[in-house]
């Protein structure tokens, strides 16, 4: 049977357009799908909430960056995702995956990047994966929040602030008094109760937990955290210190997120709670829970400690050995009050 050419013409033509237009579709609808093009790098960016769940932050970035659309020496495009996972949940994720078990999440692709509020967790992870799950070399930070002990203005004055700044010495010292605020008897109200609430999150869940475990620690050996070692926090002298720092402690809870709220409670809940800086902000700002204004933190030489908040590799492949690593420790001058 002959081939009408006229129709065939017509039928190519046709589909060429047809192609044209799906390609000129595509170009057009790509980005308002949030659909990555076929052949797009992802670098997944698993972030903890203080970096992740601000969206001045990471979201901000991560829109700057794809906004430029950066390419591969390929020409494949590279688009950044960010997924909000504490710094908990990086650990149990990234060991759950090592070890074949997969995701917790199964919402959470494998990352690229990964950033816990303080490098400790990252050390740990390889330590218990006894694997360089995460490659700690060269990180780069993407920002730093200080740790403080936050209480309440009067009860803070009552103790020398703003002329002193307050540590966990101060707070250990006062519980420790069976007076307790009465030894205060110049400025303490009867309000408060004898004797001082203090507040601690779970180190096994809580960034700000684990890093004040690091600093009491250190303040108890009288070593840098860096410097620390098995033996080191084995010993007895430490070991009591520790046991008579948790005697004090009023409330457990499992993060700073939930302490932020019940912080919220004031004075009949709490006296005082170890909180990074910029939980502080947002508690002033209502973000988090709107709580009394004259809550303030001390950031004194012998208590703060500070989160970098760095950027790692991972490589979920990898096989190396890992080590545990403390927190940097505050250094050099006065840091004075916030």
């Amino acid at each position: 049977m002959a081939i009408d050419r006229d129709v065939a013409r017509r039928f190519g033509l046709g589909a060429v357009g047809l192609l044209w237009l799906i390609a000129l579709c595509s170009i057009i609808w790509w980005p308002w799908t949030g659909v990555s093009p076929p052949g797009t790098v992802q670098l997944v960016h698993w972030a903890n909430g203080h970096i992740a769940g601000d969206p001045v932050l990471l979201n901000a970035f991560a829109n700057r960056f794809n906004a430029v659309e950066r390419r591969t020496a390929a020409g494949n495009l590279i688009v950044v995702k960010p997924f909000l996972v504490n710094s908990g949940q990086i650990e149990r994720e990234l060991i759950s995956r090592i070890q074949g078990k997969g995701g917790i999440r199964r919402d959470l692709p494998n990352p690229t990047l990964v950033t816990p509020v303080a490098e400790h967790w990252l050390y740990d992870i390889n330590d218990t994966a006894d694997s360089a799950v995460v490659e700690t070399g060269g990180a780069k930070s993407l920002a730093s929040s200080w740790i403080g002990i936050a209480t309440f203005k009067d009860m803070a004055e009552c103790l020398g602030w703003p002329a002193k700044d307050i540590g966990y010495e101060d707070i250990v010292a006062l519980s420790a008094d069976p007076a307790g605020w009465e030894s205060r008897n110049t400025c303490a109200r009867s309000a408060w109760g004898r004797q001082p609430r203090l507040a601690y999150t779970d180190p096994n869940t809580s960034s700000t937990g684990r890093t004040v475990l690091y600093t009491l620690l250190s303040i108890a050996t009288g070593k840098p955290p860096d410097q620390l070692t098995l033996e080191d926090v084995a010993g007895e002298r430490v070991v009591g210190y520790l046991r008579r720092f948790q005697a004090q402690v009023d409330h457990y809870v499992p993060d700073t997120l939930l302490l932020n709220c019940e912080i919220f409670g004031g004075p009949d809940y709490g006296h005082f709670f170890p909180l990074a800086e910029d939980n502080l902000v947002k508690l002033y700002e209502g973000t988090i829970v709107q709580t009394d204004p004259s809550l303030v933190a001390s950031l004194s030489l012998q208590s703060a400690v500070w989160h970098a908040h760095q950027q790692y590799g991972d490589d979920l492949s990898a096989r190396g050995p890992g080590r545990a690593h403390p927190p940097r420790r505050a250094g050099g001058g006065q840091l004075g009050n916030r």
